[in-house]
């Protein structure tokens, strides 16, 4: 694929390489999962938490990988209506991360303010609440927001 890079203009070869590895990491992981268990053993939920010592040697080696996202859950008012605003909880996917979040509509970046486990955070509308899971201070998610913690 080289040569081809090569030939259009607009793109540093670097870059679209170190981005190949941020599509690569961690599917190669889920990949190499599938591989060595049998399917009636098979856990999303058991993966989803090994991966984490999987991120620390990752970035070890140095290979840029995707962090995933935060996991926002809506808690519903007493009322059902959230007539005094909306509340969320923020969850780390990744053991040892940490959630930097916005509570004004703006991306966080890995110096917002974190949640603390389990801590609870209130919002006029879900879509002022934005967060993202801070792995180090050059690896962090994309944002996510209140909204698509909502049921469609």
């Amino acid at each position: 694929h080289g040569e081809v890079l090569q030939e259009i203009r607009a793109i540093d070869e670097n870059r679209s390489e170190r981005y190949m590895e941020y599509l690569t990491f961690p599917r190669l992981l889920a990949v190499s999962e599938l591989g060595w268990t049998t399917q009636k053993l098979r856990s999303f939920t058991d993966f989803r938490h090994r991966l984490s010592a999987h991120f620390a040697r990752l970035d070890a080696m140095g290979c840029n990988f995707r962090v995933p996202e935060p996991i926002l859950t809506h808690v519903p008012s007493a009322d059902g209506e959230n007539k005094d605003g909306w509340t969320f909880t923020l969850e780390s996917p990744v053991r040892g991360a940490l959630v930097a979040y916005t509570t004004n509509g703006t991306d966080p970046h890995a110096r917002s303010r974190t949640a603390q486990p389990g801590e609870k955070v209130r919002v006029a509308s879900p879509e002022l609440l934005k967060a993202i899971t801070v792995f180090s201070d050059t690896k962090c998610s994309m944002p996510t927001s209140g909204a698509d913690a909502l049921p469609k």
